[in-house]
């Protein structure tokens, strides 16, 4: 049940995780802010959550899959 740092990063487990993150945290940013991103109103655009909109599904998704290689191995 325990997922070291060592198996998170991982150059596979950081490239899945980086792919699903960026999917993921475009579609959520383009949910979030998409009236203000279509509008052109970057002065609108709240920097901070879209850097958490990316790192959440990168965090999770890394967990995920270094979590699932842990428990494959055994």
């Amino acid at each position: 049940m325990k997922v070291t740092i060592k198996e998170l990063t991982t150059q596979p487990v950081l490239v899945r995780a980086l792919k699903t993150s960026l999917i993921v945290g475009t579609i959520l940013n383009l949910i979030n802010q998409g009236d203000v991103l279509f509008a052109l109103n970057f002065e609108g655009l709240n920097f901070g959550k879209i850097v958490l909109t990316y790192c959440v599904p990168f965090i999770v998704s890394g967990f995920s899959i270094a979590r699932t290689n842990s428990l494959s191995q055994r």
